[in-house]
């Protein structure tokens, strides 16, 4: 009985089909093709008085124009601006926990992939990051948008 198992289980591991894995795509091969296929909507930040936000949304709206090989030093630009921005900067109106934490997470969406690996930026895992970067914009600027408007009598 156990010589008929054994000889079915050889049978059948040998007749299974060895699928190779999905070809990644090199980062050398697509060094000139931009990051972004379609580019992303960015909400802007319409009540920016003191233009604190105005060159981080700049560089941000830059990304999808940047190629594979250009991305590192984009996201570290745009780490560094969004480093600059400290919530004390905001309107004081604005100095509230709930945007407060919403530039937060996108500082730390900025972060995950500012400090990603190069090889990385071929992976889904890296642009599921990217993803998360501009929805944790858009949603930080919806918010702030929102707030900053005065209330209409």
């Amino acid at each position: 009985m156990k010589v008929s198992y054994l000889l079915f289980l050889v049978v059948l591991v040998s007749c299974t089909q060895h699928t190779p894995p999905p070809a990644q795509k090199n980062l050398n091969d697509n060094g000139d093709q931009l990051f972004f296929a379609q580019s992303p909507k960015l909400t802007p930040i319409t009540l920016d008085e003191d233009q604190f936000f105005m060159p981080l949304f700049a560089q941000l709206s830059d990304l999808p124009k940047i190629p594979y090989k250009n991305l590192a030093v984009q996201l570290e630009a745009i780490g560094q601006e969004a480093d600059k921005i400290k919530p004390s900067d905001f309107p004081e109106a604005l100095q509230i926990p709930q945007l407060i934490g919403r530039f937060k997470v996108f500082r730390t969406r900025i972060g995950i992939v500012r400090y990603a690996d190069v090889s990385q930026y071929t992976s889904t895992k890296f642009a599921a990051a990217m993803d998360d970067v501009v929805f944790a914009w858009n949603t930080f600027a919806h918010h702030y948008n929102r707030l900053a408007t005065p209330p209409n009598p």
